[in-house]
């Protein structure tokens, strides 16, 4: 039975014949032509440079021409029967385009909470409710500083401090806001954040918040009224967990830590929070 394959001696011109490229079969005249038209002109289309013309780079740019469109990166995946978004975002010249998008929303989003816990903290500063924690001091002089700076452009006693104010005056200070599980961090200076000399590390972007430990670390404060009930819970687990006799003894070491943490935190803000009163 003779091979289905053609032999070497068959195998000289190419499967598919000669490609000669759009210029030599006149379609890329015809397609300069027509976007140069009032129809391509109507569908905002740009002139084709007149140069050679390959089909990688008019897929190109056909996809950079769709992606500009409303819902076009859609489209050009459909069009070009792309598997995944990120093929369709590479061929528009847009690499990591969801990504970035969705990163650029979310950063933005986290600013906003964060100015808005701080101008939380601040009004609770106006009613007398003094933040806990070892970072009280340096968070109390901000809001120190912002209560005398508006005081000091105040024209007269009609006048009204609105958030938007607050809100101007204590952006730098949000901008250095993480929020925790159970505190607040003011990540101003990393060679004073307890976390990144636990982790080793001395230099960081950010905090490293699962090994914070609010009660001995100079940034944290933990609020009175968001975070308390947190704390309340922690302690009443450990004292569950050390009452058990399943536990062994070294475990229970580190749980007896932690409960202490968790009542010095709670003292901590029970002290602030009668001050306030």
């Amino acid at each position: 039975m003779s091979s289905p394959w053609p032999s070497s001696s068959r195998t000289q011109q190419p499967l598919f014949g000669a490609f000669n490229g759009f210029e030599s079969t006149g379609a890329m005249t015809w397609l300069r032509q027509w976007v140069a038209s009032p129809a391509g002109r109507r569908m905002g289309l740009e002139p084709i440079p007149d140069e050679p013309v390959h089909p990688r780079r008019l897929r190109r740019t056909l996809s950079v021409e769709m992606a500009a469109r409303p819902g076009g990166l859609l489209a050009t995946k459909v069009h070009f029967k792309h598997l995944q978004v990120a093929t369709s975002e590479g061929y528009a010249g847009r690499p990591g385009g969801a990504e970035a998008f969705f990163h650029h929303e979310w950063k933005k989003e986290e600013a906003k909470e964060k100015l808005k816990r701080t101008v939380e903290a601040y009004r609770q500063f106006e009613q007398g409710q003094m933040p806990a924690g070892p970072g009280a001091d340096a968070l109390l002089a901000s809001f120190r500083a912002v209560e005398k700076e508006l005081a000091d452009h105040e024209p007269g006693p009609a006048k009204v401090v609105t958030d938007r104010q607050i809100e101007l005056l204590l952006k730098k200070k949000a901008s250095v806001l993480h929020l925790s599980a159970a505190n607040y961090c003011w990540f101003e200076d990393p060679a004073k954040a307890l976390c990144l000399k636990l982790a080793g590390t001395r230099s960081a972007a950010a905090p490293l918040t699962g090994l914070c430990d609010s009660s001995r670390c100079p940034q944290a404060t933990p609020p009175l009224i968001v975070h308390r009930s947190i704390w309340q819970t922690t302690a009443a687990n450990g004292v569950v967990l050390l009452a058990s006799p399943r536990i062994g003894p070294a475990e229970k070491a580190r749980l007896r830590a932690e409960h202490e943490r968790s009542m010095r935190v709670l003292e901590e803000i029970d002290t602030a929070a009668g001050k306030a009163g």
